[in-house]
């Protein structure tokens, strides 16, 4: 897929710079690092908890009969989830 983009005078020497330094071949592999640490920055999808699944299986089936419990036990799921992570 080929993009136009327009840079600032600050960022478009900047982008030079580091084609010239030899460490990239061209602005395209300098554009596609740079995204590339960003992406890495960004958070990671958290895993679907498992009482969700299970009430979307219930849901689908038509079997969901006891929200309440349901949301207890999302509830335990997620202060225990939260126990682990401040280990």
């Amino acid at each position: 897929m080929s993009r136009r983009i327009n840079l600032s005078e600050r960022f478009e020497s900047f982008l030079e710079s580091q084609v010239a330094s030899g460490k990239f071949r061209n602005a395209d592999e300098v554009v596609e690092e740079a995204l590339r640490q960003m992406e890495s920055r960004l958070p990671k999808p958290q895993p679907t908890p498992p009482a969700i699944e299970t009430s979307d299986a219930e849901i689908e089936l038509g079997s969901l009969s006891d929200i309440s419990a349901l949301m207890s036990q999302m509830q335990r799921e997620a202060q225990a989830a939260e126990s682990e992570e401040e280990d």
